[in-house]
């Protein structure tokens, strides 16, 4: 996950072992990424590093540049 920190007026990104905990608290998610089995094996089998490529080749920057202002503009 990168997210935006409001209160440190930065970015993080970070690697949760779990979908549902340590997330971080006051923090808008920018950029998620699911690299679990069952997110990419039908597609690309055990080949996890082509499904992070085609991940990443297929971002819209101009939405997560939208995400990250709304961060910094709002309190969250």
């Amino acid at each position: 996950m990168l997210v935006y920190d409001a209160k440190n007026k930065m970015l993080i990104n970070n690697g949760l072992d779990a979908h549902n905990a340590y997330g971080l608290l006051g923090t808008k998610p920018i950029i998620v990424i699911d690299v679990y089995e069952h997110a990419y094996y039908t597609d690309y089998g055990s080949k996890r590093a082509g499904y992070i490529d085609a991940f990443l080749e297929n971002i819209n920057w101009m939405i997560a540049n939208k995400r990250l202002a709304r961060g910094v503009d709002r309190r969250l």
